[in-house]
């Protein structure tokens, strides 16, 4: 069951954009059951909010494909960027560590490093009534994520003048 306060407000509203005119609960238990009848309620599920992407920026999802990654990363390297950053969330977390580690071990072994940077983002779900009499629900549900950067090594040997 899920316990539902009047005028429920997000405890952290800079991960959410609320464009929806309703914005305040009844106070009532409802039980979970009722949240899932699509008769009473729409689910709603936001994207997680997040900057704009820059350029170097690459994002993975669960359906991403492989190959178009790895000819986007070889892209970024070929032009001189000196690092990007791959950014994926629960599922895709998996294919973006794999993807990771391919580009650094099997492509670029000797020129490339990684960090990686995992974190937990918070996810508000909503849940709009269909019917008159019932409240809007938000419910919130945390994720992990991960960032990895990965750039070009730098040459121990530049800018020393070599000794004979």
């Amino acid at each position: 069951m899920i316990k539902v306060e009047e005028e429920q407000l997000i405890e952290d509203e800079s991960n959410y954009d609320d464009t929806s005119s309703s914005t305040t609960t009844h106070k009532s238990e409802i039980p979970d059951e009722t949240l899932h009848n699509t008769d009473i309620y729409r689910f709603v599920k936001h994207v997680p909010q997040h900057p704009p992407p820059k350029p170097n920026d690459i994002y993975i999802f669960r359906n991403s494909n492989t190959i178009l990654l790895s000819r986007r990363a070889d892209k970024l390297l070929s032009t001189g960027v000196y690092e990007f950053t791959i950014h994926a969330m629960g599922a895709a977390i998996p294919k973006a560590v794999s993807f990771a580690l391919l580009t650094v071990e099997k492509q670029h072994r000797h020129s490339l490093q990684h960090t990686l940077k995992t974190s937990t983002i918070r996810l508000v779900d909503l849940y709009e009534p269909l019917k008159d009499g019932y409240p809007v629900i938000r419910k919130s549900r945390f994720n992990s994520a991960v960032s990895i950067t990965i750039s070009k090594k730098k040459d121990k040997d530049k800018g020393k003048a070599k000794e004979k």
